[in-house]
């Protein structure tokens, strides 16, 4: 499912009370990224929503933080989004005022990885948290479908290669392409749309990637995105494709998202990062010392 699109409207802010659909939006989203369970659609509606995302670098984990063991009222901003959207905004860094002002907004709306976080999961060290590992330190990878967009086979593979770079450099991991029909541990695609695993992209400039946690090894982007590998960026509207593949090698490795906004694992999209935060160099290391 797509993330939606939040907009406040003529609402200067949407608190405790709220109705209508951008509280619906607002659900849906904290719903898909790990904030809250499902709402309560109102019977008079029989209106059903997804269960938060599950088949990506979640669905390993523990049981996934919920705000509130109670799921709100579809449609209400209740007492249960409120503390969910809390949640959401202490991760982020932002004033946990449960108010969904402009400053919250934006950051809801930003491009982003597509696993949702885990602001109470997993084994939380510092501001990372990790998941499973692999049980070798030698990784074999392949990228059995290769964008149809704008970049050559060959810049795709120069990017994936400088991206796990990013994580061989301050680890003993290792990684050794093989061929796109060869066994591999780790299995990277473009894909676009419905895809097969559950977790559908939703075009440009949203949902940029996502990936599956050890040992699955699948590690999808949204080839509908205006990939790129200019560094600096000549065109902003572009997305870097080293450090979204970064990113998403982390969660392949083993990381769940990071509260840390200077960690390449932060959820959210603000530029080209190819370089590893010391929280995430702290995570990495936690998992392969």
């Amino acid at each position: 499912m797509a993330a939606p699109k939040l907009v406040i409207n003529s609402e200067p802010k949407l608190k405790l009370g709220a109705k209508g659909p951008n509280t619906e939006n607002l659900q849906t989203f904290l719903t898909m990224f790990g904030y809250m369970p499902s709402p309560k659609a109102p019977k008079a509606k029989a209106k059903k929503k997804p269960a938060p995302k599950s088949s990506v670098a979640f669905k390993n984990m523990v049981d996934p933080f919920v705000a509130t063991d109670k799921p709100p009222e579809f449609g209400t901003f209740d007492e249960a989004t409120q503390t969910a959207l809390k949640s959401f905004q202490a991760f982020h860094g932002l004033p946990p005022t449960g108010v969904l002002d402009i400053g919250t907004e934006a950051e809801l709306n930003r491009p982003r990885c597509g696993c949702p976080d885990s602001p109470g999961g997993g084994s939380r060290v510092a501001a990372f948290a990790l998941g499973p590992r692999w049980s070798k330190r030698n990784l074999r990878y392949r990228i059995s479908r290769t964008s149809q967009g704008g970049l050559s086979a060959a810049v795709v593979e120069a990017a994936v290669k400088d991206a796990l770079g990013i994580w061989s450099d301050s680890t003993t991991l290792t990684f050794t392409r093989v061929g796109p029909s060869a066994a591999a541990d780790l299995d990277i695609r473009f894909e676009v749309g419905r895809h097969g695993d559950g977790d559908a992209f939703d075009g440009p400039f949203r949902v940029l990637a996502h990936a599956f946690f050890p040992e699955d090894g699948r590690v999808h982007f949204d080839d509908a995105e205006a990939w790129a590998m200019d560094f600096p960026p000549t065109n902003l509207s572009t997305i870097d494709l080293i450090t979204v593949a970064a990113h998403e090698f982390g969660h392949a490795l083993g990381l769940d998202h990071s509260s840390d906004r200077g960690a390449l694992m932060f959820p959210t999209y603000s530029g080209p990062q190819r370089f590893l935060g010391q929280d995430d160099i702290n995570g990495i290391r936690a998992l392969y010392p």
